[in-house]
């Protein structure tokens, strides 16, 4: 059912830019949709400004601009509080607020704000039981807070809900390596991958644990395709650069290079000066 005549039309576009990778082009939509729809007054006009705000938020986390993505899940869910619960098309309730405060404590773990995440996945729970992606994320952030036993519990659960989430399968998996509960790692990330061969998360948990096990030589195709999958991946080119030095392979100190540049707030990616300082090996 078309709400806001024109205005719908031209979000639906903005999240399909979103959705293929052009978050900039989506904000021009978006800012013509609210210029479309004129002057909405009224529950309706709450709703509109909602679901802008909602979509803004979305765009922004994907441009890195977190500060601008937080400030718009604030806005989008003061505004779905005032909405009346119960209309099918417009109406508020909790599961419209939960599933923002989830989207919200995703932009989080983004910026790498674990424990605000998991207050906001928290608050989703109280208001929904049941609300899977604000489980999800809970376990998503646990796994980060190093909170294995816990990171596995929400797993678990979002698996429970929903079996071929692969996202939760490679965070279990994750969680319980950090366990040392290796075979059953392998088995999460073996389902994961089956139903997610490309996920670069699942591609680079696997190849950290064929590091621990001192495999190299077999970490590196994991490795190499997580990085492949997702350029802008730190941790992976920073793992995949020690994968290459403990085999004796060239390549090491343009992964170093490659894994700060995507994230400067790495600390303990290698850098060209650690090589040649001799940072515990002479990088390749």
């Amino acid at each position: 059912m078309k709400r806001f005549g024109k205005a719908d039309e031209l979000i639906d576009k903005g999240i399909s830019l979103d959705e293929l990778g052009k978050p900039s082009e989506a904000l021009v939509y978006y800012e013509q949709a609210e210029r479309s729809a004129g002057r909405v007054q009224g529950v309706q006009g709450t709703y509109l400004k909602m679901v802008l705000a909602q979509n803004r938020a979305v765009a922004y986390e994907r441009l890195n601009e977190f500060k601008k993505s937080i400030l718009l899940w604030d806005k989008a869910i003061g505004l779905a509080r005032q909405l009346p619960p119960g209309d099918r098309d417009i109406g508020g309730g909790p599961h419209l607020v939960a599933e923002l405060l989830a989207g919200k404590a995703l932009t989080l773990t983004g910026m790498g704000e674990y424990d605000k995440a998991a207050q906001a996945c928290r608050e989703a729970l109280q208001l929904e039981p049941s609300n899977a992606r604000a489980i999800a994320t809970a376990g998503l952030a646990a796994l980060r807070l190093e909170a294995y036993e816990q990171a596995v519990r929400w797993c678990t659960r979002a698996l429970e809900i929903d079996p071929n989430d692969a996202h939760s399968l490679a965070n279990l998996a994750a969680a319980l390596g950090g366990l040392n509960r290796v075979k059953e790692a392998r088995a999460a990330l073996h389902r994961a991958l089956a139903i997610a061969p490309a996920l670069p998360f699942a591609l680079y948990v696997m190849g950290t644990l064929l590091l621990q096990e001192g495999s190299p030589e077999k970490a590196i195709p994991y490795l190499e395709d997580a990085v492949a999958h997702d350029p802008s991946y730190s941790e992976g080119w920073n793992h995949l650069g020690i994968a290459y030095l403990h085999s004796g392979q060239p390549g090491s100190r343009k992964c170093f290079e490659r894994a700060v540049q995507a994230d400067r707030r790495n600390k303990m990616a290698f850098t060209p000066g650690d090589c040649d300082r001799g940072r515990g090996a002479v990088c390749p």
